[in-house]
């Protein structure tokens, strides 16, 4: 009985040497004791712990950086997101993901990087899989953004990662979802990933992955809302860029509500006072090129 109890008895030790008000400074930046029990609140079964977000609730003053608690505890950021992805603390993962993207010393480190990538692809799966079969978006934009930032970074260090290489994974896995469930929310799923997609990723690199897509054939209205988005995107982005003089006045005049009046060769601007004097098809017109949608023959 004694035995079987010395786990419980260490762990209550570790932890009031831990804990984040009262416990001992020493022990909180001694590396192997805080490894150890941040690898025990990750496992509160085995400790046959009855409340499992204490354990969460004490990680998190250790882990998060957000905590002010963290900064007296040793912090081993690669090993905290692996623990934050067995607790699944997708979040707080995260977070600890942008920590090492954000430190020089730690993002030059092959394996932290590698560690990084894996487990952003185990989290898009997870957000893939979403809630009751419906796809976690919101985690799903974030992954997105990660893949964003950590593709250069990669390869600078000669891995062989592209952002398109990830993009291409995330669709076959939503159509892979949908062929195993075979449900309504699996194929609303395909369409919500592929518009997720269009408004999180680099809108040119997306646009070639759609273009070579083995199932960019696949019946889904959220294609073409994709490619639209990330045309809107694109000329927002090279708009942004432009130095031109004379986009920047368009640009101010479409803020301003005018439009521009061409007269022997000359660009002058109306300064209309309401609206309501714009015919109803030059109002149709402008508002289609303000949006992108206008129609042009050719």
């Amino acid at each position: 009985e004694c035995s079987k109890n010395e786990p419980q008895f260490y762990f209550k030790y570790l932890s009031s040497l831990m804990h984040h008000e009262d416990g001992n400074d020493s022990a909180k930046r001694e590396k192997t004791l805080v490894k150890e029990w941040c690898l025990m609140l990750s496992s509160p079964e085995k400790l046959d712990l009855n409340n499992v977000n204490s354990s969460v609730e004490a990680f998190f003053h250790v882990a998060s950086k957000s905590d002010e608690s963290s900064n007296f505890y040793h912090r081993d950021i690669s090993f905290l997101m692996d623990i934050s992805m067995r607790m699944s603390q997708f979040g707080l993962a995260l977070d600890l993901a942008n920590e090492i993207l954000s430190d020089s010393n730690i993002r030059t480190d092959k394996q932290s990087m590698l560690t990084v990538v894996r487990h952003l692809r185990t989290i898009a799966d997870v957000a893939i899989r979403g809630n009751n079969g419906v796809l976690n978006t919101a985690l799903l934009s974030q992954v997105i953004a990660f893949f964003n930032v950590i593709s250069p970074c990669m390869i600078e260090q000669s891995f062989e990662f592209t952002t398109a290489t990830e993009l291409t994974t995330l669709l076959n896995q939503c159509v892979a979802s949908e062929l195993d469930h075979d449900d309504a929310n699996a194929t609303d799923n395909v369409g919500s990933c592929i518009l997720t997609i269009s408004e999180d990723a680099p809108p040119a690199e997306y646009l070639r992955v759609l273009a070579s897509w083995e199932h960019t054939s696949i019946e889904s209205p959220a294609i073409m809302s994709a490619i639209h988005t990330c045309m809107i995107r694109g000329a927002r982005k090279g708009v942004n860029q432009e130095l031109s003089g004379s986009l920047l006045r368009i640009q101010r005049a479409r803020e301003e509500g005018r439009r521009p009046h061409i007269a022997d060769g000359v660009m002058e601007w109306e300064n209309n006072g309401t609206q309501e004097e714009d015919t109803e098809e030059e109002g149709y017109l402008w508002a289609n090129i303000l949006n992108g949608t206008v129609l042009i023959s050719k």
